[in-house]
């Protein structure tokens, strides 16, 4: 768990993540572990505090190592996770392989470790905006989750865009998505640039986007309005 500050000093956001513990720390389980993030915020002092959810991230750790280990099929653990890990595999790694592809390496510069760090979805609600707290939570995600990992990814797209929404116009604005544009192809390439503050990188022209976890991820200052 970790803790934010926000401007507002009766305001304090906290970071909880939820997974599978015993498979995590090394279990014979299987190669996806789904892990759930969420954004707790937490308002007045002592007995006056209340605690609201402010928003909320989905993600996985691809255990490619346990795979090899193991002997089991990599494309088989993605294609019966997702469509989301289905298409990741197809991206990075070569066919009936745990390597990664060469133009892989060659866009990041080279990946040693094994395991793949996916970021699938982050929502902050609307009235919490404003104060950095999805790059935030990214920040926490891969810095807890992404020991062992190589490679980061995730697919920039507004989630005013997502079929959950289609047709429902009081289920967008619920959720604060009504003020963003309608123009999905300028709104994916803003959120693209957003995400690029974390270093994320668009991966041989395609729409998903990697950071090598070799790097340094930038200092927390340089993402977030909120001290």
């Amino acid at each position: 768990m970790g803790t934010l500050d926000a401007v507002d000093e009766d305001v304090c956001y906290e970071f909880k993540f939820t997974v599978c513990a015993e498979a995590y720390d090394g279990g014979d389980t299987e190669a996806v572990i789904d892990v759930e993030g969420e954004v707790l915020c937490r308002e007045g002092h002592g007995d006056d505090t209340g605690v609201l959810r402010a928003g909320e991230l989905s993600g996985s750790v691809l255990r490619v190592g346990w795979a090899l280990n193991h002997r089991e099929s990599l494309f088989d653990h993605c294609d019966a996770h997702s469509q989301t890990l289905h298409e990741i595999h197809a991206l990075l790694f070569r066919e009936r392989s745990y390597e990664l592809r060469s133009e892989i390496h060659e866009e990041l510069g080279g990946v040693i470790e094994q395991d793949v760090l996916v970021l699938d979805v982050i929502h902050v609600f609307p009235q919490h905006r404003g104060r950095g707290l999805g790059l935030t939570l990214a920040h926490r995600f891969i810095e807890l989750f992404g020991r062992g990992c190589g490679v980061a990814v995730c697919k920039p797209f507004p989630l005013q865009f997502d079929v959950t929404y289609d047709g429902a116009p009081e289920r967008i604005a619920q959720a604060g998505l009504d003020r963003y544009s309608c123009d999905c192809k300028l709104a994916t390439a803003k959120l693209a640039r957003h995400w690029g503050r974390l270093g994320f990188r668009r991966l041989l022209r395609g729409p998903y986007y990697a950071l090598n976890l070799e790097h340094r991820l930038p200092a927390l200052a340089s993402l977030t309005s909120v001290r």
